[in-house]
């Protein structure tokens, strides 16, 4: 069963722990174990603090979560890039990203503190702290911006994550075009647990601006929605990679450089 967690803001933001961690600081990054792995001839450390977890049961095992979709980004990612990646979760595809595919700046957003602390030590345990912007931990995307929201959970899936409005609810919601106002967005990944549309629509000057290819796990129920989006913005279907019943990962990229 779901239940509806509502974090608290931390004392000290993910974003200034780094810079605390830069200056010499002690912080404190949680209770975790560490798996030592070894990815593309490279060592590779995971923080894990519930081995149940959906993507941690991977971690725990020394391996990325859904390496067929990390094959995707990899071939379509060019060095020097930026990353943005919104639902970053425990960080599985920022991770990856940040040690192996030389990216200029990883982006990342994610509302669910649980989720984000385990993001922040993954981070550290892998020395990659400079590759990341964190400013926007803490909160979520949408074309409906507001304050007041919390976040269903599942105990052992912490991807699968609604945001909802809440009594007391701390989380912020900003438009991906506020957020990236100051960032050119070239790679662009969105897993949002059913509020793909919601994060596209939010997306509108980035993407006129950038024209960023575009990573985005599409519910079912979401698909024609997605599909006609892409067709006014002048996309295109690249690649599809299906890996579950309900949703399908696509990515987009824009119909100039698909006739490259």
């Amino acid at each position: 069963m779901a239940k509806t967690y509502n974090p608290a803001h931390a004392d000290i933001s993910p974003a200034a722990r780094l810079a605390a961690l830069g200056a010499g600081e002690a912080v404190d990054l949680g209770e975790y174990r560490v798996i030592r792995a070894t990815h593309q001839d490279r060592p590779v450390f995971f923080a894990v603090r519930n081995a149940m977890d959906a993507i941690q049961k991977h971690h725990i095992e020394g391996a990325f979560y859904e390496t067929e979709e990390l094959d995707i980004i990899r071939r379509h990612f060019a060095p020097g890039e930026t990353f943005i990646d919104l639902g970053a979760n425990v960080g599985n595809h920022a991770l990856y990203v940040a040690m192996y595919l030389e990216p200029a700046k990883v982006l990342c957003v994610e509302p669910n503190s649980l989720a984000y602390e385990n993001l922040l030590a993954n981070i550290v345990l892998n020395g990659v702290e400079e590759t990341f912007d964190l400013s926007w931990l803490g909160f979520g995307v949408s074309c409906n911006v507001g304050d007041g929201f919390g976040i269903t959970h599942w105990v052992h899936n912490l991807g699968g994550g609604k945001l909802i409005p809440r009594d007391g609810g701390t989380i912020s919601l900003r438009s991906g075009d506020d957020i990236l106002a100051d960032t050119k967005a070239d790679f662009i990944k969105i897993d949002v647990e059913g509020m793909e549309m919601d994060v596209l629509t939010s997306l509108e000057n980035t993407v006129a601006r950038d024209r960023p290819k575009i990573f985005v796990e599409v519910d079912n129920e979401n698909r024609d929605a997605v599909l006609a989006w892409v067709d006014t913005h002048g996309y295109t279907t690249h690649e599809t990679f299906k890996r579950y019943r309900d949703n399908e990962n696509f990515l987009f990229v824009p119909e100039s450089e698909s006739e490259t």
